[in-house]
């Protein structure tokens, strides 16, 4: 019983951490500038099937796809 009390309390400590994070988008998330993005990735501007363009975050490689919105 006692391990079981421990576990909880520590799965309720780290609950807060699991939230804590960069506040910068990911691949493939909108953005205005380079600063809007995660490390490692720049904002770059997609053309989406209808012909319109967006601004995404993305990283150097030529190939990478993203999802239609």
């Amino acid at each position: 019983m006692r391990a079981s009390r421990w576990i909880l309390l520590l799965l309720l400590a780290a609950m807060p951490l699991a939230g804590c994070g960069s506040n910068k988008n990911s691949a493939c998330e909108t953005c205005a500038n380079d600063e809007d993005c995660e490390s490692g990735l720049t904002c770059q501007a997609f053309r989406a099937a209808n012909g319109d363009v967006l601004n995404l975050c993305g990283d150097a490689n030529p190939a990478m796809t993203c999802p239609a919105p």
